[in-house]
């Protein structure tokens, strides 16, 4: 049997499965080597098929549309047709075990046709403990009824609850609300928690039901999503219709800690999740994105602390799906922060623990930092374009190294004339009034080119030069911030 790791392969774009694929792997494979005696490998949903299953072929099979662009990409396993499915059978059988890390509905509904057995973990609603927690499933139902061994006891939330709300009474950081009010939770208008087939849902798919609970209580705060800076607009229109709503920009936990807030509403927040444990009595209008509980019965996942960090869990939860070795239990000597701090998943912990608040300050300090020494470099790699090449560029790359490069230019006075990226979702957006296109389209548009990466520069420098030459453009100046090209270079399309 094979041990694979996975992200959604269906779902989740390329880049988002990677990012997931690479904190997994490193944390995972030496405890799972140890605990079965196999070399894990990974398994990838991929827009062009290099590397794994080719999606863009996969759904177009269906007859269904394909955006490589798009964070997730929702489908219905109904819709998909056997000349779809048969893709993966070179990929994935019977005797192919994935552990995979949030597996939408859809796409756990497609392995178990295929009769491919996986186990699934998810990051768990509950995120005030002293460090992150993950929800397991295992459809094999030997292998899941391991998981309760290792289960976090429920009581503990309770415990964890009170110590939040006793701490911000006794520091006197309860913000001051109206009595008797009521606090929705908004999300972001793209996540699997808020998915319902192939629709995201938001507040206003349930309008009747949020008018019911405004008329309920004398005020209903709400809460934006901190992520979430523009395409609620409708949204806002509709709260701003109804005289007792108020926008909050207080932090969830102290918000759950008010002896002022009497009811929590939410499409399917994790906040909404939390609010029982404090007490709070909650109305999730859709579903939790899992299967939530404390029967530990076939379906539900397992919150598990840090367990599955140990060779000892893998030997056996695998156990009845593959021989395994015996494994002594290992863990941190402290376990505080552990996954928060090497994932910098910090969600709202800097307001939960003052060492961690002093700590995500010193993170922002580091941050503006290395922003401003990202925004000198470029600084002075345009000085020197301008002085070899003009005035008129294409920055090349819209991500945050191409936004400095379009601020400094900007600063420079010189003129970018076009952005380019391969996320198609960002064509025809604009970075500080500079159109984003294909490369194709920005090629041409001018003779001076400036990689606005540091992550990817030589991929995107080769691309550039491939591009250009199949253009039939003529010579070009092609700047980078790249370590082997401290000087500016001069790249001949032909």
């Amino acid at each position: 049997m094979r041990i694979l790791f996975c992200a959604d392969f269906l779902m989740d774009c390329e880049p988002l499965q990677r990012s997931q694929l690479g904190w997994i792997q490193r944390l995972l494979s030496r405890p799972v080597r140890r605990a079965a005696g196999l070399e894990p490998g990974r398994f990838l949903g991929t827009d062009d098929g290099a590397e794994g299953l080719d999606r863009g072929e996969f759904f177009r099979r269906s007859g269904l549309a394909f955006d490589p662009g798009a964070r997730f990409l929702p489908f219905l396993p109904e819709e998909l047709s056997e000349a779809s499915l048969a893709m993966l059978s070179p990929h994935l059988s019977a005797d192919s075990l994935l552990i995979g890390y949030e597996l939408a509905e859809p796409t756990r509904r497609v392995l178990a046709r295929l009769g491919v057995p996986f186990i699934d973990f998810w990051l768990h609603p509950v995120r005030f403990l002293d460090d992150l927690l993950f929800g397991f499933y295992a459809s094999d139902p030997a292998s899941h009824r391991e998981l309760p061994a290792f289960a976090i006891d429920p009581e503990v939330f309770w415990l964890y609850a009170d110590r939040i709300r006793t701490a911000f009474h006794a520091r006197g950081q309860v913000p001051d609300l109206v009595p008797g009010s009521a606090l929705f939770v908004g999300q972001t208008l793209r996540d699997k928690a808020v998915l319902r087939h192939t629709r995201m849902l938001n507040v206003l798919d349930y309008q009747d039901a949020f008018t019911d609970l405004c008329r309920a209580h004398p005020r209903v705060y709400y809460s934006r999503h901190p992520h979430l800076g523009a395409g609620d607009e409708a949204i806002l229109q509709f709260l701003g219709g109804i005289g007792n709503v108020e926008l909050c920009p207080h932090p969830a936990y102290q918000l759950l800690a008010s002896d002022r807030i009497t009811r929590v509403m939410t499409v399917s927040s994790s906040v909404g999740i939390e609010a029982q444990y404090f007490d709070l009595p909650s109305d999730i209008l859709y579903q939790p994105v899992i299967n939530l509980g404390t029967r530990h019965e076939c379906q539900e996942y397992v919150a598990i602390f840090q367990e599955w960090l140990s060779p000892h869990f893998w030997s056996r939860i695998l156990g009845p799906v593959l021989p395994t070795r015996p494994c002594g239990r290992v863990a941190f000597l402290d376990p505080g922060n552990k996954l928060r701090d090497m994932l910098d998943w910090q969600f709202s912990n800097r307001f939960l623990d003052k060492a961690e608040g002093q700590r995500e300050q010193l993170r922002d300090l580091s941050r503006q930092v290395a922003d401003l020494d990202l925004r000198q470099s470029f600084r002075d790699l345009l000085a020197r374009a301008a002085r070899r090449g003009g005035r008129d560029l294409v920055v090349c790359g819209a991500g945050r190294a191409g936004r400095a490069a379009v601020a400094e230019a900007h600063a420079l006075g010189l003129h970018p004339v076009a952005v380019s990226d391969r996320n198609p979702a960002l064509h025809g957006s604009a970075i500080d009034g500079v159109p984003v296109l294909p490369l194709d389209a920005a090629l041409g548009a001018a003779n001076t080119y400036v990689i606005g990466s540091t992550e990817f520069q030589r991929e995107i420098r080769a691309e550039v030069e491939t591009r250009a030459k199949a253009l039939g453009l003529g010579n070009f100046l092609l700047f980078s911030l790249a370590g082997d090209n401290v000087q500016p270079s001069e790249s001949p399309a032909s």
